[in-house]
């Protein structure tokens, strides 16, 4: 644990056992204390975790030394000192300032500012006054509270009574995570403004809107509400914060004409309950089983909803379309699945000029749901589908260039015409099958991943080169990887597309058993069991290729999601959707009865009276109410899953068996545990031993539910997770590493057995999570503050090298553990936070040297940020290992890959390196994504460069030209670029610095 760490909590102690506070007078939701502006609030639970940690570190007579010492007056960890209390009562400066950019502590985020928590929040710290590090406020959360405290241009010097000091955007936002996660209910910023020092605590608590009692609905959107012909609004949340579980009311927001509710509900109702009972509990779950009931013979169709209508509760009954009763085990053996199936295919039937247009991925996703029915009257439209489909006169497909949204066409329709093949046997679509399959195995990229385009050959002038847009997207490549194992089954193979299911494998295998396959080149998600679907298309994808521990994992995770609802994901649900049911099937018919069980209310809310299934969009996000939910029709994805049971087509488990499957007691676990997942109270009713038993369980978000809750509960059990590093259960030493990043208390012991594993042990996975362990959200929780000794064990491991490890994906983790930047409520790497002083300089410019040649641009972004820490020799010997990664972009981690560029360039204006300027002009000349970022920072460093930067100068003035010409011209970026030209024009070149022998070394390496 670090003095800083130890000063600020005995700070506080000083500051609690001094009863220092005013009065404050409540005005609304807003408290404001004008008497002293001494933030004098604190959090209580903070303090004694704080002292858990101390008590393990420090022995008592010191630490009762150390608070007689400070309790009148503390140095702060910035060498300046605060006032009795922490938070001035005055700041020394004038009335009307107004910070500058000369004010900053540095140019970063210049024009912007900082998140800081709050959603429109932003800022930017200033240098230290009176003892603080005020953070000048450039947007503020304007209409979000009462009162508007917080203004433009006021400096927020303390929050929940703690003085901002080294880092204090960090801290500001860490602070307002913190009352987040643990739901406060308000928390207390001390800000200057004109002149004037002041405390206001915001309210920060869950408004739910009481409609009946006349308060207004949000800025959500609203829902179908199934076969009513109804659409209501209701409160929502993201799922993982328990989406509708609140909610308690729905408003009518519309009534469609010839409905069932037609002539009977009306706008601006409000239902509250059914058969007469108010909701006590999510009104949509309640609303969708009292459909279903509804819906049976017994009870024709008669729904009875309770409403409240202009001042008076009033009983609503509207009659359904009675269905079949369901059986138990739906959608097996189902009549009601059955007519719910024939009443969805008449619905494409009927609309097959909008639904099935080819060309578009919609269209062949409702193709492929007609083919899951295994219905053979269905086969001429399909068939039409499929024809009209086929590429004409031996039409040739090109990957020369990119192709904007390529991937997403090919994909869906490859998978649709080799489907139908496999059912027909019409060859006639086999030469188009052989040219999509082909070009998409050649537009892969290097590292088995698509985004969404293909890796075009003009990137970089060869096949298989980088991506572009801004790189991978792993929802488009597990369905190409399913469309070119697909083509296999249909006779179609070549040396192209089984490289590149070589490399897709490669790629997407080391996500099995890790977590979630996340959006792009990423690490595995384990804060939740699936992203957008992918769990789901991971399931099937591995059952294809012969791996069925990855069918079996991935379709597990899609297990443990069922509860929630699954209504999350980029762009909406719909992917989620999409793979879920036909997923969660490869864990055998019990895991794919119990996941509609789970999900039933959800899909009978999207069905439609016209056998529609209606896309509904994510919980807890704003958009339209009151229109029909017609955009994605869903219609084709729903037939998928509802007709998994038939196993018609490969992708519904044609040719799959039960073997393996998983049995019914581990299904029924899975999903009990998955439930805690979105329940922060049941979480936070877990015992000890409760937790113990989640952070040995097979599939990681369930691990990392029993994290979330060790740290929710403030538990300190680091002894027993050090113990369980050496249990002869894989997953629980796992599961130990998730605890102590969330909870290791700064355990000196769980340290050192850490680097221990990450020395020695021969278990890959363990290592990574060991190492993740070191640096955690919460440094105070974990295990950051303390565990500087772990630096000389990762420089040393950086550049071994493992058979097991063919991306070195090891040398990435390392490079985020160490060098991660500076991001609000961000996990910091250990050199980021702890500097390089005192190491081994031999083995600290060879790791640096490695990681920045691994494919991944964000890990080597991260590397880059030690460049301002090195000293003249340490650059002297990476000169040309920077200028490479400087002038090369990352084959991977696009989006980031700019990053180490920007930063070398940056460098080497510093150190008047000459071959940065034709870097700096090659940089901002690249025609590809993010070339507003890339010309911002590039016209900072050529202007660094002043007169020596004239070869820029015809550059420069076409930017100037584009941005004359632009429909709307930056006025701030006009005159900053205009600025840099001046600079260029009337600077003197002085005498620069060459490095050519060194790029010479490295490019003959």
């Amino acid at each position: 644990m670090t003095e800083a760490l130890v000063h600020a909590s005995l700070c506080e102690l000083c500051k609690a056992s001094s009863g220092q506070g005013s009065q404050s007078v409540q005005s609304g939701r807003l408290k404001v204390d004008k008497s002293s502006g001494l933030g004098t609030r604190f959090s209580v639970l903070s303090v004694q975790r704080k002292v858990r940690m101390m008590s393990k570190m420090l022995v008592v007579p010191f630490l009762v030394a150390i608070v007689l010492m400070l309790c009148d007056g503390c140095a702060t960890e910035n060498g300046v000192t605060e006032t009795k209390g922490g938070i001035p009562a005055k700041l020394d400066l004038p009335a009307d300032f107004k910070a500058t950019k000369a004010d900053w502590v540095d140019n970063d985020r210049s024009s912007v500012g900082w998140p800081l928590g709050i959603r429109t929040l932003r800022g930017k710290a200033i240098k230290p006054r009176n003892g603080v590090f005020p953070v000048h406020v450039m947007k503020a959360p304007i209409g979000e509270f009462d009162g508007d405290p917080i203004q433009v241009d006021d400096l927020l010097i303390g929050i929940n009574g703690k003085p901002l000091l080294g880092k204090p955007e960090e801290q500001f936002m860490r602070e307002w995570k913190r009352a987040e996660i643990r739901e406060a209910s308000s928390i207390s910023v001390t800000l200057w403004n004109k002149g004037e020092i002041k405390t206001v605590t915001l309210d920060i608590s869950v408004k739910i809107p009481d409609l009946v009692k006349g308060d207004k609905p949000t800025d959500l959107h609203d829902w179908q509400l199934g076969p009513t012909g109804l659409n209501g609004w209701l409160y929502s949340e993201a799922t993982l914060k328990g989406a509708s579980h609140d909610a308690r009311q729905l408003l009518i927001t519309r009534v469609e004409d010839g409905s069932a509710a037609a002539g009977k509900a009306e706008l601006g109702d409000i239902i509250i309950g059914v058969d007469g009972r108010r909701f006590e509990s999510d009104a949509r779950r309640v609303l969708a089983k009292a459909i279903v009931a509804a819906e049976k013979k017994a009870n024709e169709g008669r729904l009875n909803l309770l409403v409240y209508r202009k001042g008076k509760e009033m009983d609503l009954s509207i009659t359904l379309a009675v269905m079949p009763d369901s059986s138990a085990t739906s959608p097996y053996d189902c009549p009601k699945t059955d007519m719910i199936i024939e009443n969805a295919v008449r619905h494409i039937k009927d609309n097959k000029d909008s639904l099935l247009k080819p060309g578009e991925w919609l269209g062949y996703i409702n193709g492929l749901g007609l083919l899951a029915s295994g219905r053979d009257d269905l086969m001429p439209i399909v068939r039409d589908l499929a024809h009209a489909s086929l590429l004409k006169n031996a039409e040739k497909l090109s990957i020369e260039k990119h192709m904007s949204m390529g991937c997403w066409q090919w994909s869906y329709k490859t998978v649709f015409l080799c489907e139908y093949y496999l059912r027909t046997g019409d060859k006639a679509v086999l030469p188009t099958i052989e040219e999509y399959a082909t070009k998409i195995a050649m537009g892969q990229s290097g590292v088995g991943t698509w985004g969404h385009a293909f890796a075009a050959i003009e990137n970089e002038g060869r096949l298989h080169g980088r991506l572009g847009g801004y790189g991978a997207i792993n929802q488009q490549g597990l369905t190409l990887m399913i469309a070119l194992l697909l083509a296999q089954k249909c006779g179609i193979d070549n040396k192209e597309i089984t490289d590149a299911i070589r490399r897709g494998d490669v790629f997407f295998s080391y996500y099995i058993g890790k977590g979630g396959i996340p959006y792009g080149d990423h690490e595995a998600y384990i804060e939740w069991f699936d992203d957008n679907g992918k769990s789901g298309s991971a399931a099937i994808m591995f059952e294809f290729m012969g791996k069925p521990e990855g069918a079996k994992f991935f379709s597990e995770m899609i297990l443990g999601s069922a509860t929630s609802g699954r209504e999350m994901g980029h762009t909406g649900c719909f992917w989620s959707h999409l793979w879920g049911g036909v997923g969660a099937a490869r864990s055998g018919k019990d895991g794919m009865v119990a996941f509609m069980r789970e999900m039933d209310w959800a899909f009978t809310l999207e069905r439609h009276q016209s056998g529609r299934f209606s896309f509904q969009g994510n919980a807890g996000e704003a958009g339209e109410s009151g229109e029909a939910k017609t955009r994605w029709d869903s219609t084709g994805a729903r037939l998928l899953q509802l007709c998994a049971q038939r196993k018609e087509i490969y992708l519904t488990g044609k040719g799959s068996s039960e073997v393996g499957a998983t049995y019914k007691e581990r299904i029924e676990r899975i999903i009990a545990d998955g439930r805690l997942a979105t329940d922060k109270s049941a979480r936070m009713a877990l015992t000890e031993s409760e937790i113990i038993r989640l952070l040995g369980d097979e599939l990681p978000p369930i691990r990392n539910i029993a994290s979330r809750a060790i740290f929710e509960q403030e538990l300190n059990c680091a002894g027993k997770l050090v113990q369980m590093l050496d249990s002869p259960n894989k997953y629980a030493r796992y599961g130990a590493c998730y605890a102590l990043k969330e909870g290791g208390y700064g355990s000196r012991a769980a340290i050192d057995r850490l680097i221990e594993v990450i020395k020695n042990s021969d278990d890959l996975n363990l290592r990574l999570w060991a190492m993740d362990a070191l640096i955690g959200d919460d440094p105070e929780m974990g295990l950051a503050y303390a565990s500087k000794d772990a630096i000389p064990v990762l420089l040393k491991l950086a550049v071994k090298h493992f058979d097991m490890d063919p991306r070195r994906l090891m040398q990435r983790r390392i490079a985020n553990v160490l060098f991660r930047e500076y991001l609000p409520y961000q996990p910091h790497g250990l050199i980021t936070m702890h500097g390089i002083d005192g190491l081994d300089d031999a083995d600290l410019v060879a790791a640096i040297r490695e990681l920045l040649t691994v494919d991944d641009g964000h890990a080597r972004t991260m590397v880059s940020t030690v460049y301002p820490m090195l000293s003249k020799s340490q650059k002297d010997v990476l000169w040309g290992d920077i200028y490479r990664a400087t002038r090369d972009i990352a084959p991977s981690g696009i989006m980031f890959a700019d990053g180490v560029r920007l930063n070398g360039l940056k460098l080497m204006q510093a150190e008047g390196i000459e071959e940065g300027i034709q870097l700096a002009v090659d940089f901002m000349s690249e025609a590809r994504w993010g070339a507003g970022q890339r010309e911002n920072g590039g016209i900072d460093v050529l202007k660094g460069y002043g007169g020596n930067a004239k070869l820029a100068l015809p550059l420069l003035r076409d930017l100037e030209k584009k941005q004359v010409s632009a429909k709307k011209p930056d006025d701030k970026g006009l005159e900053k670029l205009r600025e840099a030209v001046k600079s260029i024009e009337e600077g003197a070149p002085v005498k620069l610095n060459t490095i050519s022998e060194h790029i010479k070394s490295v490019d003959n390496k």
